[in-house]
């Protein structure tokens, strides 16, 4: 995957770390996702399995080597048939963050909690 990653970007770049994640559809109020037209939720394992959401994340970084100045980006790449591509280019700048989500592949249930159980209050019992 790096060479494809390599393939991409100018020689004097250095890829510092590559991850594959997934774009999840967002997931409606009703727990429905946008793109769903049944009533039903979010399927992970189809949704995990459909090339289409998978993208490939880079940390890239270029030194100049002259004035010793060093700038990174966050590459999103998504394959398009058996073709790695660009789809979006990140610039990180000194107050850079990123917040990302995991969820657990057992927990399939993508609804949000109902409001009766939400305002619910525990028990010691």
């Amino acid at each position: 995957m790096e060479t494809s990653i390599k393939s991409l970007i100018r020689s004097s770049d250095e890829i510092l770390h590559v991850l594959e994640v997934y774009n999840l559809p967002n997931t409606l109020n009703d727990g429905t996702t946008s793109t769903a037209s049944s009533g039903r939720g979010l399927d992970i394992d189809a949704t995990l399995d459909d090339p289409v959401n998978k993208r490939i994340l880079a940390i890239v970084t270029h030194k100049d080597e002259e004035s010793d100045w060093e700038e990174g980006s966050v590459f999103i790449f998504q394959e398009s048939a058996n073709k790695l591509g660009i789809n979006q280019v990140i610039p990180i700048y000194a107050d850079f963050t990123i917040d990302m989500a995991q969820i657990r592949r057992e927990s399939q249930d993508l609804q949000p909690p109902s409001p009766t159980t939400s305002n619910q209050h525990r028990s010691g019992t």
